[in-house]
């Protein structure tokens, strides 16, 4: 059975896991009953009974290890074993009468086992649909919900791959839920483009539908306004207008100015909103922070925001992040950091970037104590072949 209705099972309330095992039960007790004699003889009710049972609890336990945990298997195994080979002996062997059952009579006559055979098909019948009705359909729409959520996601947090002004530009997001919080974009203007790495707070589908109004914050602004200052400043009041007062958003913003000439930019600018600090990486040598840092975006409606100059040299890759990847925990229950993050980003700095991209989000720890939070990375690189 997939995992993810393994997980719905264990997820629901304890009385609707032991009411839909109840209905399983009923529904396999008495087929052993029906496969050992073709009608039971009246007057061996004890005998019917147990049968019954032990064939209902092989049934409970063939679904609990399918649907809900594999240990299960053991006892589902076990009674098989008992009840095929136990009842093929108790019934043929161990008594001249026919065994617990007794002597099986062709007559079509009403019998209280019967009765009681009707009555459990019945209660299967009634507590399966009850079950259907009450808790998976709700369920089943609650997926099917979260699947159109997630193909929106998609649709609006697109891996980015491009080569624009002579520099290349990767980047991935990766949620921890059905719908993650965390936003990748790259915008292209006459002058050059902006790439931005956001991250609202908290993540799943709230946090998701306030990425989805950013995005579209994000690239009115940005296109409207020269100054990049300006434009945070503008993202920052709109975001206050249209989000809760406990959501807010960090932001990476680095805009790239094409040169007139066509030659490849030294420089850019980036602008940081309460987000953790940019990282360049030089060709050789210690990795360097740029901080630049005003409030979060959608707090203060009067926050101001200031740029850094960054130069880019041959070989240089300016990364940005959210802090789903410095806040991620080992196993040994230590947080990555952002000296870790550097660390990752220095000994794979040989590799093509969106190779390098690709590892480091591939190798963060998902140790425990902490609850997965939305991963995102974007690097800028000056490939090695292009001038300064």
């Amino acid at each position: 059975m997939p995992r993810r209705d393994k997980d719905f099972f264990r997820a629901i309330p304890r009385v609707d896991l032991l009411w839909i095992t109840g209905g399983v039960a009923l529904l396999f007790a008495p087929l052993w009953a029906v496969m050992m004699s073709d009608i039971v003889a009246p007057g061996r009710t004890p005998g019917f009974i147990i049968w019954c049972v032990l064939a209902g609890l092989t049934g409970a336990c063939w679904f609990l290890g399918g649907s809900y945990r594999r240990i299960y298997f053991i006892p589902a195994v076990l009674l098989n074993v008992f009840v095929a080979f136990g009842g093929w002996y108790f019934e043929t062997r161990a008594s001249t009468t026919g065994g617990w059952f007794g002597p099986g009579t062709r007559t079509p006559t009403p019998t209280l086992e019967g009765g009681i055979m009707l009555a459990m098909f019945i209660g299967a019948f009634v507590m399966i649909v009850s079950f259907l009705g009450r808790v998976a359909t709700p369920h089943m729409r609650m997926r099917a919900e979260l699947r159109v959520a997630s193909d929106i996601h998609a649709a609006l947090v697109r891996p980015i791959d491009r080569t624009l002004a002579g520099l290349r530009v990767v980047a991935r997001s990766r949620a921890s839920s059905t719908m993650g919080g965390d936003l990748v974009d790259l915008i292209e203007r006459p002058d050059g483009f902006d790439l931005v790495l956001a991250d609202v707070t908290g993540h799943g589908v709230k946090a998701g539908v306030v990425m989805a109004l950013a995005k579209g914050v994000f690239h009115a602004h940005l296109r409207a306004h020269a100054d990049l200052a300006q434009a945070a400043a503008a993202i920052n009041r709109d975001l206050c207008r249209l989000t809760e007062t406990a959501m807010f958003v960090t932001a990476a913003i680095v805009r790239v100015r094409a040169d007139p000439a066509g030659s490849v930019p030294d420089s850019a600018e980036c602008l940081l909103a309460g987000h953790p600090p940019a990282i360049l990486l030089a060709s050789s040598g210690p990795a360097r922070r740029i901080e630049p840092s005003g409030l979060p975006l959608g707090i203060d409606p009067n926050a101001e925001y200031e740029s850094a100059a960054v130069t880019l040299l041959v070989g240089d890759r300016l990364c940005i992040y959210s802090d789903g990847l410095t806040e991620a925990v080992d196993h040994d229950g230590r947080e990555v950091g952002i000296h870790g993050l550097e660390q990752q980003l220095l000994r794979s700095r040989s590799l093509p970037p969106d190779h390098q991209l690709d590892q480091v989000l591939d190798t963060a720890p998902d140790g425990p104590g902490r609850e997965p939070d939305d991963r995102s990375l974007a690097l800028l690189a000056v490939a090695a072949g292009s001038p300064p």
